[in-house]
């Protein structure tokens, strides 16, 4: 005979923040928000942080996600999309912090970035947008500077873009 053992999952509210009831619609808020409360500016370690967000945008909860060194962290998409799950979120925002002062994301940042976006697609649970934040006033939007770094490497290569098909329908191509 094996035992089975019943369990129950919840969510332990630690901190109430009093914030104002706006969608995040701008970089600058998440940055700021993400700042207010978990200080990642004068963090001497890589912190991995979260926010959920209702269908209009609007905050619903955060989260640390790790603690790591001074120049690695870990984030697995397991605990991000479990956390998100518990509070009903229709998508996140991820962020970690840089200590030694440089936002610029690393290749590892990219990957496990694009690693992420694709879990979000498959959970139903996007990431709208994930930064590197050394404070206030100098952070960076991995996707952003993901698509920075793809048109400086087609300039070099003196490729030119083609304009990708967005739709077919009876009214012909739209492109975007």
């Amino acid at each position: 005979m094996k035992t089975l053992t019943k369990y129950q999952v919840y969510l332990k509210k630690e901190e109430n923040y009093n914030i104002p009831d706006k969608p995040l619609n701008q970089p600058q808020q998440v940055v700021d928000l993400m700042e207010d409360i978990f200080n990642l500016s004068q963090a001497t370690q890589e912190i991995s942080v979260m926010i959920a967000v209702d269908c209009h945008m609007k905050p619903i909860g955060v989260f640390e996600l790790s603690r790591g060194t001074l120049n690695q962290g870990i984030m697995h998409a397991r605990d991000i999309f479990q956390r998100a799950i518990m509070v009903n979120a229709y998508a996140i925002f991820l962020a970690h912090n840089h200590p030694g002062g440089d936002s610029t994301p690393s290749d590892m940042d990219d990957i496990l970035y694009l690693q992420l976006k694709e879990d979000g697609i498959r959970m139903g649970i996007p990431i709208k947008d994930s930064y590197v934040i050394v404070d206030r006033n100098n952070y960076t939007s991995i996707p952003e500077h993901m698509e920075e770094e793809r048109k400086r490497e087609m300039k070099e290569k003196g490729i030119k873009e083609k304009p990708i098909i967005k739709r077919v329908d009876e009214n012909g191509i739209t492109w975007i």
